[in-house]
């Protein structure tokens, strides 16, 4: 399995988005599940630069 994950990787973001669209047109619990891995493993990346900056500044960012 980890070798099918490794692969798919290999292509990066827009495999990920392409299987996940795949999985959903099958049948939806599939996209479903993909895109719960791809939240849950952090393949997107999405809040990693806001963990970043706090880690690097040692505070919260955002507006107040």
């Amino acid at each position: 399995m980890s070798g099918v994950i490794a692969r798919i990787d290999d292509f990066g973001k827009p495999a990920w988005i392409v299987l996940m669209v795949l999985g959903f047109v099958v049948y939806w619990p599939i996209g479903l599940a993909i895109l719960a891995y791809i939240i849950w493993s952090g393949r997107m990346g999405m809040w990693s630069g806001m963990r970043l900056a706090r880690q690097r500044t040692g505070r919260r960012t955002g507006r107040r």
